[in-house]
């Protein structure tokens, strides 16, 4: 092949490979949690085992497939470690608004941390492509790594036909010290624009 062609396949695929790298390390950030109207930082968790971060939204269909599963999860591990929804679409339509998502975090007193990110600063620090995708990031010498991103099961239409629930394996391979099966899951859902 002649350099030019080398040249136009590495201009392609660039951003691909940025993107990865990217997301091997996560950045601290700064958020609004709507839950109590408080910032938090991402370093001020640096001594839990794990921190899962999910963005959601209340408009995507995938979404609101997902919304019991995610309560479940939150449920299941809220004494063990933080799990942050993060919602990208904030103000942008009417089951989006601030008072809506503040009415529905009265209604789920087990919803910790719910981050406002109508800039997506957290979606392009994170590399976040649909709604709902998830991270899972291990705090690792004062920063944090990715050790899983993707989807959460393996059935967005149906709970009861999910064979495969990679978040929750990923969660709880993790905090037993067990290598993760699956690190990356492509995740269906709404793209995040």
């Amino acid at each position: 092949m002649k350099a030019s062609t080398y040249l136009i396949i590495l201009i392609l695929i660039a951003p691909f490979i940025t993107k990865a790298n990217a997301q091997t390390n996560v950045a601290n950030f700064t958020a609004t949690n709507l839950v109590n109207s408080e910032n938090i930082e991402l370093q001020d968790f640096l001594n839990e085992p794990l921190v899962v971060v999910l963005f959601t939204n209340r408009q995507c269909p995938f979404s609101k497939l997902y919304e019991s599963r995610i309560d479940k999860l939150i449920r299941d591990f809220q004494s063990q470690l933080p799990i942050m929804l993060v919602n990208p679409t904030v103000g942008e339509s009417t089951e989006d608004e601030i008072d809506q998502i503040k009415n529905m975090l009265r209604s789920k007193p087990h919803i910790s941390y719910y981050l406002e990110d109508s800039d997506r600063s957290l979606v392009k620090l994170m590399g976040a492509e649909k709604l709902p995708e998830a991270y899972v990031l291990r705090p690792l010498d004062n920063r944090f790594e990715v050790i899983y991103k993707g989807a959460i099961d393996d059935n967005p239409q149906l709970e009861r036909a999910v064979n495969v629930q990679y978040l929750r394996q990923a969660i709880e391979n993790s905090l037993k010290g067990d290598r993760i099966a699956t690190s990356s899951q492509r995740a269906p859902g709404c793209v995040i624009r």
